[in-house]
């Protein structure tokens, strides 16, 4: 609860001397880190240490993953 009034804080601060803009991408950045601080704890807490990359890696190789059988078809057409 805290951390979402300090977020609030922060939007309503940077809305009036940044522009509506600047102050929703700073919200965004802030809720995210936000958001892997607290993956970050509760993977500790739950006996795994992560680091806070490796979710984004473990992400990035699904899609890499799901996108193999496309490209290795398209690069066969293109071989053949």
């Amino acid at each position: 609860m805290e951390q979402m009034f300090k977020i609030l804080l922060l939007f309503r601060m940077s809305d009036e001397s940044v522009g509506f803009e600047q102050s929703v991408s700073q919200l965004v950045i802030k809720s995210r880190e936000l958001l892997l601080k607290n993956e970050f704890i509760n993977d500790i807490h739950g006996g795994r240490k992560k680091s806070k990359s490796t979710t984004a890696d473990t992400a990035l190789k699904i899609r890499f993953d799901c996108l193999k059988p496309a490209v290795a078809k398209s690069s066969r057409k293109a071989f053949s």
